[in-house]
């Protein structure tokens, strides 16, 4: 899943700066586009840095003693 929001993101972000330079930028159309576009690497912005925190938390866990553990 967050392969294709990055990939979806990206390529649409691409799409809709290629037509806004080329200039036959649709206001209308692109900029919806553009949202969504920007929405899809929120996304995976969110999941990669929650996923990382888990992580994170992850490895810590490892590491404490079993001792510590009640």
């Amino acid at each position: 899943m967050m392969t294709w929001l990055l990939i979806g993101g990206a390529a649409t972000l691409g799409r809709v700066l290629f037509s806004f330079f080329s200039g036959e930028f649709d206001p209308m159309y692109d900029s919806i586009e553009g949202a969504l576009g920007a929405s899809c690497l929120a996304s995976w912005g969110k999941c990669y840095y929650d996923r990382r925190k888990l992580m994170q938390t992850l490895q810590a866990a490892e590491t404490v003693p079993d001792s510590v553990i009640p």
